[in-house]
């Protein structure tokens, strides 16, 4: 709801989106991102970061140089790629 200046008369999270259109009142989320649609912000929503780690699949494991590996060896930097866009570093050491 807002007043006669076009001003929220109640927004707690102060991210100058009036609760009552706000995806996530109590914390602050400006851009309202919502990547699973589900009408609660990505910053209210405890399960979506589960849900893309235990979601993920990982495709390849590469080299520092981008080589896709398929032996493990010591002492190696490698990337591990995921499906979703995630790319985790990885030092073998034994």
């Amino acid at each position: 709801i807002e007043d006669c200046y076009c001003e929220c008369i109640s927004d707690l999270d102060e991210d100058d989106i009036c609760d009552e259109n706000d995806n996530c009142p109590d914390e602050y989320n400006p851009n309202q991102e919502d990547s699973n649609d589900d009408g609660i912000g990505d910053a209210c929503d405890q399960t979506s970061l589960n849900e893309n780690i235990s979601n993920r699949k990982l495709i390849k494991v590469v080299d520092i140089l981008g080589r896709e590996v398929r032996e493990l060896n010591k002492y190696t930097l490698l990337f591990y790629v995921y499906d979703n866009g995630e790319i985790i570093p990885n030092y073998i050491i034994k």
